[in-house]
């Protein structure tokens, strides 16, 4: 059990208590001193900001418990952020091969229209990359 669970249940207990006093003083036939209802009250003020300190005292842990997870996630983003950048750089590499492909291949065959069309696409690639 952890940090926050830990403050979870201890605010939960100390509702649990401050309900248990107010049950108690609703019952019927139950009468208390003024003195008695003023430590009382003071017990109640006291276990309802005991149980606002434990809730905070979770959240607080459960956002520190949450700073390592956050990093990881940023070291994973920037790890695949660096993959898709290669795989980028090796799909312009593998299309310019094809556009100089097709230009050897419109040069071995004389074919004009080819190679102005390939010399195009081999400029547009070498652009790129």
């Amino acid at each position: 059990m952890g940090v926050a669970d830990s403050s979870y249940k201890l605010a939960e207990t100390c509702d649990v208590l401050a309900d248990g006093i107010d049950t108690q003083r609703k019952a019927p036939g139950y009468t208390e001193s003024g003195g008695e209802a003023a430590t009382l009250d003071h017990l109640l003020s006291g276990l309802a900001d005991a149980a606002d300190n434990m809730r905070t005292a979770g959240i607080a842990a459960s956002l520190e418990s949450a700073k390592p997870s956050q990093a990881s996630i940023d070291k994973a983003t920037k790890q695949a952020k660096a993959v898709v950048l290669k795989l980028k750089k090796a799909n312009d590499m593998i299309t310019m091969a094809g556009s100089l492909l097709a230009l050897t291949a419109a040069a071995a065959s004389g074919n004009i229209p080819g190679i102005a069309t390939a010399v195009a696409a081999v400029v547009s690639e070498a652009g790129q990359l």
